[in-house]
């Protein structure tokens, strides 16, 4: 599977929290998808993103430069996270 899209609605905070698992066969057509994705779902301003990259060996930089606009909240696996 190249990625996973998890969502956890939490009623108290009114936040929709999204946490995307990368695959380790995630491909650049699979990327470019999920990165299409992303840019959409972070219109919705309930919108809070996780990331789980570990079992990637590179991300591609497009979707890496995604996640940061995103304001992904953890950035496991790409060696950096939001502070």
């Amino acid at each position: 599977m190249p990625y996973e899209i998890s969502l956890d609605r939490d009623p108290e905070t009114g936040l929709d929290r999204y946490k995307i698992v990368l695959g380790a066969d995630l491909n650049d057509a699979d990327s470019r998808e999920l990165t299409d994705w992303l840019l959409a779902a972070a219109q919705n301003p309930t919108a809070s993103f996780t990331v789980d990259a570990s079992s990637v060996a590179r991300p591609p930089g497009e979707l890496v430069a995604a996640l940061a606009v995103v304001g992904a909240e953890d950035l496991t696996g790409l060696g950096y996270a939001k502070s």
